[in-house]
């Protein structure tokens, strides 16, 4: 049963398909509407449906919320290199940090032919 079944076209289409259950068949809220005046088709409740759905969770979405760019750090000398090298330690974890910096020696070695 509808929660606020009318016949009065005061209830909008979608409206009247979320005023069931969801575990309601979609074809019984056709004919139900039929009954009330208002066409509506299976299509059109599968639709009001998986719409309700997506407004009901909210939030950030699947993806999380979003995150603004990276702080941009300015190098200016050599104490500007250390603190830019922790930010980006504490950023990718310092286990692969130090993974980062342990290939890039073993490329430079092997540039250099040590």
């Amino acid at each position: 049963m509808p929660k606020t079944a009318k016949k009065s076209r005061k209830t909008s289409k979608a409206a009247f398909v979320r005023s069931f259950p969801s575990s309601t068949p979609a074809k019984e809220v056709v004919a139900k509407a039929k009954a009330a005046g208002i066409a509506l088709s299976d299509a059109y409740v599968y639709n009001v449906r998986a719409t309700s759905k997506t407004k009901k969770s909210g939030g950030g979405g699947a993806r999380g919320p979003r995150r603004g760019p990276a702080p941009t750090v300015h190098v200016t000398g050599g104490r500007g290199a250390e603190d830019l090298l922790r930010a980006v330690a504490s950023e990718l974890g310092l286990a692969r940090a130090i993974g980062v910096l342990q290939a890039e020696h073993s490329r430079v070695r092997r540039l250099l032919g040590n």
